[in-house]
């Protein structure tokens, strides 16, 4: 398994950074956890295009990591015998995704009313399930992002884990610094990627 961020940035990042996306690599696939709005420009930047990705998932509902979904959708839809990328998810979440933030852009072509099975191999998995893709094992596990008086706003973070070597990685997703939520992933992981409020107060 390798890791590489093509991205560390935030919503209002610049070129330099690009938005939080974090490229897996194994056995000659490529898998995207989060998928911002900017990721085709990081691809880019690899030599890497919208085929060149076999299957993602996304921690939560917002443009700068979920909003390259629409441009992977469309950019490989219309190719002959081209292999939908499979998409993993927290079900609850991936009906949000679509029904709040890409069904208006996707929900219709010439000719028909596509859903998100139209454009993805989706897997939609429990909070309590996991997923594994090429030999890598993917566990969410639900963080704070943003809250309110009266909603929080979630945010799935991943323990992931490479059954082959045993090694155990804990990517928080974009979440508040809440040790009640992330100790479980802290004691887990060999590796500790955290996203991003690294104090005890909201930035």
């Amino acid at each position: 398994m390798e890791m590489m961020f093509i991205g560390c940035g935030s919503a209002f990042t610049t070129k330099e950074y690009y938005q939080s996306n974090l490229l897996i690599m194994k056995n000659g696939k490529n898998f995207l956890l989060d998928i911002g709005t900017d990721a085709r420009f990081a691809l880019a930047d690899l030599g890497m295009k919208a085929t060149d990705i076999d299957a993602f998932t996304i921690t939560h509902a917002h443009a700068d990591h979920c909003g390259g979904m629409e441009w992977l959708a469309f950019s490989t839809k219309f190719i002959p015998n081209h292999p939908k990328p499979k998409l993993y998810g927290v079900g609850g979440l991936l009906h949000d995704v679509w029904n709040k933030t890409l069904s208006g852009g996707m929900d219709f072509i010439q000719g028909s009313f596509p859903t998100l099975n139209d454009y993805f191999d989706v897997h939609a998995i429990k909070e309590t399930e996991g997923f594994t893709w090429e030999g890598i094992l993917f566990k969410p596990i639900k963080t704070v992002h943003v809250m309110n008086d009266y909603k929080v706003a979630d945010s799935y973070g991943y323990l992931i884990m490479d059954l082959e070597t045993k090694y155990k990685v804990f990517f928080t997703g974009d979440t508040q610094f809440n040790l009640d939520d992330l100790i479980p992933g802290y004691v887990f992981a060999d590796l500790i990627l955290h996203e991003c409020e690294t104090s005890a107060f909201a930035s």
